[in-house]
């Protein structure tokens, strides 16, 4: 995984790292190298495996990130 994108997204969300494919494997039938969210909505758990391009990794890791994941507590306006 890419470790700035851990550095600067470890406010907002948690990080943890699996090293080998059998432990991959073991639950959630990955190969590595892959980042795997898991969320409590929709399919569970979604897959971002695009390592082709290292000088690219960190904004596409990034985008994928914000893209597969929402706020716990959506903004909200009312009006009386």
């Amino acid at each position: 995984m890419d470790a700035q994108v851990a550095k600067t997204m470890r406010n907002e969300f948690s990080f943890g790292v699996v090293k080998g494919n059998a432990a991959a494997n073991a639950e959630n039938k990955v190969t590595a190298p892959a980042v795997v969210m898991f969320r409590n909505f929709d399919e569970g758990a979604v897959t971002f495996s695009d390592f082709g391009d290292a000088d690219s990794v960190g904004g596409k890791l990034t985008s994928f990130i914000r893209a597969q994941s929402f706020p716990l507590v959506r903004h909200c306006t009312f009006v009386l």
